[in-house]
């Protein structure tokens, strides 16, 4: 059977080729890598031309040691990763199908196949994935979850355990099943072991929170955050914590974040400020700012996958 696996996995992934060009490929060119709750289809994200060079040379290298060994757990796992790195989701999630055939217990490979089901809306998959994931962490040890660059301190580690809640809670929460998500992320927070890890657990608690009318509790979350802890890659979730305890305006969030052209900052900080709105009874500002995240060409964000989520809700478009 596992022979067969192996198989099967390497004749399900595309061969590694040429650097692909920036610019948005059409629909004739590539086939979409998912669709939009609104029936659009999803094409490889942009990127600037260092990031598609980097990103293809790390796959090159992922490709070379999956060739090299493609019975070893590792490789199937940095080959699927690295497959989504670049923006190719659909060969990332058969990576890790594949390998799940070999390694059926393998939570790291469901952590990541159930990241990249929420990315590509099929939400049904990624709580399959993550919900028997978090089974089978229950009672185990942590261990780390090295980052896409490895000894990058932009880019720190995180842990499997963090990683497996912090995933879940997303799944619930786009599949409505906002008490679920909550338990998740408070179990996300209790897995963080440091400022990077608190903050984006604690932003998405807090924003769960003041969905289902615990206002209470979401002013509990806030009270650990400071504006001197050690934020990098989670910075814009930072500062919407900040702006919570109103130490930020939110219109410099959302002016700064405008002015981060192609960064994740405008989905990240205009969902979280789009929630926190309607929470406030704010409507119209929070369905304007739904609609500009939905439109926004980031869309494997999560910002972008709540503000389709919220619209489609809604019954409204983008």
């Amino acid at each position: 059977m596992r022979n067969l696996a192996v198989t099967a996995l390497a004749l399900s992934l595309p061969a590694f080729g040429a650097q692909e060009p920036v610019q948005k490929p059409a629909a004739s060119q590539s086939a979409p890598e998912a669709t939009s709750l609104f029936g659009k289809p999803l094409h490889a994200p942009v990127l600037d031309p260092t990031a598609v060079a980097e990103r293809e040379a790390r796959l090159a290298k992922a490709r070379a040691a999956f060739d090299k060994n493609p019975k070893d757990a590792d490789a199937i796992l940095w080959l699927g990763r690295r497959f989504s790195y670049a923006g190719k989701y659909r060969a990332s999630i058969s990576a890790f199908t594949s390998g799940l055939q070999l390694y059926p217990d393998d939570v790291r490979l469901l952590r990541f196949r159930g990241h990249r089901y929420v990315n590509t809306r099929q939400f049904d998959l990624a709580l399959a994935d993550l919900e028997a994931a978090a089974c089978k962490i229950e009672g185990k040890p942590d261990e780390v979850e090295p980052n896409e660059t490895e000894n990058d301190p932009k880019h720190p580690p995180s842990t499997l355990h963090y990683g497996v809640w912090y995933h879940l809670g997303l799944a619930r929460l786009f599949s409505g099943n906002d008490e679920g998500a909550r338990a998740a992320f408070a179990s996300c927070l209790a897995a963080a072991n440091d400022d990077e890890g608190r903050a984006g657990a604690s932003h998405w608690l807090y924003t769960v929170l003041r969905r289902i009318g615990r206002p209470d509790d979401a002013k509990k979350v806030l009270e650990p955050i400071r504006a001197d802890m050690k934020v990098i890659e989670g910075a814009a979730y930072h500062r919407m914590l900040l702006s919570a305890k109103g130490e930020i305006p939110v219109d410099d969030l959302l002016r700064d974040a405008l002015a981060k052209e192609g960064s994740t900052d405008l989905p990240t900080i205009g969902y979280g400020v789009a929630c926190r709105l309607r929470a406030d009874g704010d409507v119209a500002r929070a369905n304007d700012l739904l609609k500009q995240v939905a439109r926004h060409g980031l869309w494997p964000a999560f910002g972008t996958i709540g503000a389709e989520v919220d619209l489609r809700a809604l019954g409204m478009e983008p």
